[in-house]
């Protein structure tokens, strides 16, 4: 799926990298990165564990966020979306594969980090965020649950790209919850699963879709 014309961006790995990518891996760099210069609206990740599926994406970002500095993109942030417990993990992988600061100026949007960012409600009564400190940031991690709970104020904000770690989460057309991640306003979008062949065609197609 692609939009009516081209982003701009120059294919390069990009410096603030402290890894040394595999090839397998500067290959799917590469390969995101031309997706989002052709002006794809997305794209999946479907390596099996263990193959750097966390350590592409977080280059891409990366990537994003040197090409929004140097002035080729426009700058918005980023969003993680992961159930809680990779979400730690990928704060752990920024440190450990990313040249400080890393993504920039990072915003937690789960659990207990939840609380400092309410603000009031929505017309329709459900529960807000500040959606100005969100935009503000370079980078936010949410959970799934997040997403659903205050997803009006996560669709109000327009994002740079979102990853969704653990994509299956949203195989189900009908779920709340992919309804929420559906409604985001992102320019691009990379779902990542390591299960692909697991799921059933309409599984695929609801992640894709």
């Amino acid at each position: 799926r692609t939009t009516t014309r081209q982003r701009a961006g120059e294919i390069v790995l990009p410096y603030g990298l402290k890894t040394v990518p595999k090839k397998h891996q500067e290959y799917g760099i590469f390969w995101l990165q031309q997706h989002w210069r052709q002006g794809s609206r997305g794209a999946m990740l479907c390596d099996d564990m263990g193959l750097g599926k966390t350590f592409q994406a977080l280059a891409f970002f990366l990537w994003l966020r040197e090409q929004m500095d140097a002035g080729y993109i426009e700058k918005k942030p980023l969003l993680v979306i992961a159930p809680v417990g990779l979400l730690r993990n990928w704060e752990a992988e920024i440190d450990c594969h990313l040249i400080a600061p890393g993504l920039g100026d990072l915003i937690r949007a789960y659990g207990d980090h939840i609380k400092p960012l309410k603000r009031g409600r929505h017309q329709d009564g459900t529960a807000g965020l500040d959606t100005a400190r969100l935009a503000s940031a370079q980078v936010v991690l949410a959970n799934y649950e997040a997403i659903s709970d205050y997803q009006l104020s996560f669709g109000a904000i327009p994002f740079a790209a979102v990853v969704l770690d653990e994509a299956q989460k949203i195989k189900s057309p009908k779920a709340r919850t992919t309804h929420a991640v559906k409604a985001l306003n992102s320019d691009f979008f990379l779902a990542m699963t390591g299960t692909p062949v697991e799921n059933r065609l309409a599984d695929l197609w609801c992640i894709a879709d």
